[in-house]
């Protein structure tokens, strides 16, 4: 390998690792400044965690995590089935995540938002959330599921 070619393969890693930083950093600004501007902006409460992924118990107003998972989602008015949804795959992903309920919602919004801004459109936070989960070995204990989140962003977004 010639000096050039391992020139340009640790200019490619270096680019690599600045997106996933960076896609960390973008997630850790667009998540403290939801928290900050939570009167006026999305805001996730906390939803209690007495629910099973076979029958969630669904809050159908607009304060729990899923009903707002889905309004973001394009349901500008859920019902409760599609609410459900939302929080059956909420409910998957607690087990694997260390965060809870409510900032776990709040990191997926925000991998949703990058997504969309850097023009991946074919991605819905459902879709996402059932991506995350599939990213996850069943083997694995709970982790930070903003790292995973961080990680698929990467590999979603564009290319320059």
């Amino acid at each position: 390998m010639t000096d050039e070619q391992t020139t340009e393969k640790q200019k490619d890693a270096g680019e690599t690792i600045g997106k996933l930083v960076g896609g960390g950093i973008i997630i850790l600004i667009v998540w403290f400044l939801w928290s900050f501007f939570s009167s006026s902006g999305p805001s996730i409460a906390s939803t209690p965690s007495t629910t099973t992924v076979a029958t969630p118990v669904v809050q159908s107003d607009s304060q729990s995590s899923a009903y707002k998972l889905a309004v973001y989602d394009s349901h500008p008015n859920p019902n409760i089935a599609t609410v459900a949804q939302y929080q059956s795959a909420l409910n998957a992903l607690k087990p694997l995540c260390t965060e809870n309920e409510s900032a776990l919602a709040g990191e997926i919004w925000a991998s949703w938002s990058n997504l969309e801004s850097n023009g991946v459109t074919d991605e819905t936070i459902l879709s996402l959330m059932s991506h995350i989960q599939d990213s996850i070995p069943k083997s694995m204990g709970p982790t930070n599921c903003k790292g995973v989140m961080a990680a698929y962003l990467v590999l979603r977004e564009p290319q320059p």
